[in-house]
């Protein structure tokens, strides 16, 4: 078939209904007329889940299409040049070229993605050395990519936003430009691999999330996700009570915080599990006048509570657990306090 007929928009469109994603980007290198005319067609890249991960000396993007079809792509930086999938090219910004085809990649999705994931190697697992590996690229690495999506003739579309990382600037360069009303699962996550992580063995970060908060994606999403990072922001002072469920770490709870969550949640109809890990407390007996008796006490590990929620076959289970056990290598264990809705069945009432 001839350059001709290929740059003929009602043929060329015909033509990448049939294609996906992959075989487009292909195409649009045959020659300059083509390219100009795929980019005026604008097709879907029909993208499920797009996942980029940055370490010290390689960068890598992950991409799946909702065909099936799956492509990685690998950059490595070098002095005078850089790698693409093992391909030396003299003189290529090989992270330049990343954020390159990001853009080329990203510009005409159409569809709501399932996920899009960005993983920030800051740390290796296990080395406890307080060392960033990535500096501040990452940083500027954000900035790029959101500038990506900004010039966007419409925001992303993604049911969940996972990004490892170790700033909130990181996060509000990108949170930003992803549409309000698709996002539903938010994860700020450690930044490092995720397999395998403990928290005795990395080194802690401290994670404020004020800004965060305030933005209307954080306000649309359902869900919350972030326990390794430690968040600093008063629990009072965030926005946290629309979620459906949350699991989050943070650096101190107190009675009148769990007095906080149990009495706003106790009203809230769409809240099913609240998970809260914390360093430290200054939970103590006050709570009891507060919320009121627990139900059920294992003296210095655990307390239960259960209040009936109003004009629900529901119940509220509250689980406290502030118990003093250390790690092996001598650090404090994570205590914990879950909210979470149950049956009455599930109750021993």
């Amino acid at each position: 078939m001839s350059h001709e007929v290929l740059e003929n928009p009602l043929t060329l469109k015909l033509i990448l209904n049939e294609l996906d994603c992959f075989e487009i980007l292909k195409l649009r290198k045959v020659s300059s007329g083509i390219h100009n005319c795929v980019d005026d067609l604008k097709p879907d890249a029909n993208i499920k889940s797009y996942t980029t991960r940055l370490e010290r000396h390689l960068h890598s993007t992950v991409i799946e299409l909702t065909s099936g079809a799956y492509k990685e792509i690998e950059y490595f930086p070098g002095k005078s040049g850089g790698c693409v999938n093992n391909h030396y090219f003299k003189k290529l910004d090989a992270r330049a070229q990343s954020l390159k085809d990001a853009e080329i990649i990203l510009k005409n999705q159409k569809t709501c993605m399932e996920e899009l994931r960005l993983v920030y190697q800051c740390f290796f697992v296990y080395n406890l050395k307080n060392e960033n590996k990535l500096g501040w690229y990452s940083e500027k690495f954000s900035v790029a990519f959101g500038e990506i999506l900004r010039r966007r003739s419409t925001p992303l579309k993604t049911k969940r936003f996972a990004i490892s990382c170790k700033y909130q600037n990181e996060v509000m360069a990108i949170l930003p430009h992803i549409d309000p009303n698709s996002l539903k699962i938010l994860e700020i996550l450690y930044p490092s691999k995720q397999e395998k992580l403990q928290f005795e063995s990395i080194v802690k970060v401290s994670f404020e999330v004020d800004r965060i908060s305030k933005t209307t994606q954080w306000r649309n999403a359902e869900q919350l996700i972030s326990n390794y990072l430690i968040i600093t922001t008063p629990i009072q002072k965030i926005d946290i009570l629309h979620f459906h469920n949350l699991n989050i770490l943070m650096d101190c709870l107190s009675s009148e915080d769990v007095f906080y969550l149990k009495t706003n949640l106790l009203g809230n109809l769409t809240f099913q599990k609240f998970r809260i890990s914390f360093l430290s407390s200054t939970i103590d007996e006050s709570l009891h006048e507060l919320i009121g008796e627990p139900y059920r006490t294992v003296p210095n590990i655990k307390k239960v509570w259960y209040f009936r929620i109003p004009d629900t076959e529901y119940y509220m289970h509250i689980s406290l657990d502030i118990h003093n056990l250390m790690y092996d290598n001598g650090s404090p264990k994570l205590k914990t306090v879950v909210i979470n809705r149950v049956r009455q069945e599930e109750t021993p009432f």
